[in-house]
């Protein structure tokens, strides 16, 4: 018995020593904002591929403005990198995070052409589980999002925990892979038109602490 007991305690301590250096869930895995970190300075470089060219891609927050419904928003742009970035650059859209969810805004205000409205567009919405879905009303259209899959993937040599969401609409289906701590790490835009396909991979990143 005294073998048995001894044999038993060794495999106990191997299952612990495994259980403790095996990754486990952070603790903010549910936090969304953690998945798109809103800072002004913060700044992503993006390859960008298309049907039709190649280019890289800085996005940088670059200010905060008040939203009529009190949204915090942080204003960035995207622009292709070059040697003297303009001082002054033209913001190309907005984020905000509240209730349990990351949007993007494409405008300051409400906007509307007719028929056809500029929504916030919920990107990443919780809880962060598989099976998770939400829609966006354009008006004349709806898209419809998912989250197909949570867990731990690999990024540029480093285990990073990830949500990826997929999103539906008439003429796409795009797949975004979120970073807890980092943002978008990749994006695959399929056209349901004429079967072209865009990709962004994130090549750098500087999060403002």
């Amino acid at each position: 018995m005294g073998l048995v007991r001894i044999c038993f305690l060794l495999v106990l301590t191997a299952i612990l020593l495994a259980a403790c250096n095996s990754p486990s869930a952070p603790s903010t895995s549910d936090n969304v904002a953690s998945f798109l970190p809103l800072h002004v300075g913060n700044i992503w470089t993006y390859d960008e591929k298309a049907p039709s060219y190649m280019a890289v891609i800085d996005k940088r927050i670059i200010d905060t403005m008040r939203h009529p419904d009190g949204s915090l928003l942080y204003a960035y742009n995207e622009d292709v990198r070059v040697n003297n970035p303009s001082p002054s650059p033209p913001i190309t859209a907005y984020h905000t995070c509240h209730d349990d969810a990351v949007y993007m805004y494409y405008f300051a205000k409400d906007s509307s052409i007719g028929s056809f409205i500029f929504p916030k567009v919920p990107l990443l919405k919780g809880p962060l589980v598989v099976g998770n879905n939400w829609i966006c009303n354009w008006g004349s259209y709806v898209d419809s999002f998912s989250i197909v899959s949570v867990g731990y993937s690999s990024f540029k040599g480093n285990t990073v925990y990830t949500v990826s969401v997929v999103q539906i609409s008439p003429s796409v289906i795009d797949t975004s892979w979120y970073g807890e701590g980092i943002g978008l790490l990749k994006r695959r835009m399929h056209s349901l038109q004429d079967g072209g396909i865009w990709s962004w991979d994130l090549e750098s990143y500087n999060i403002v602490q």
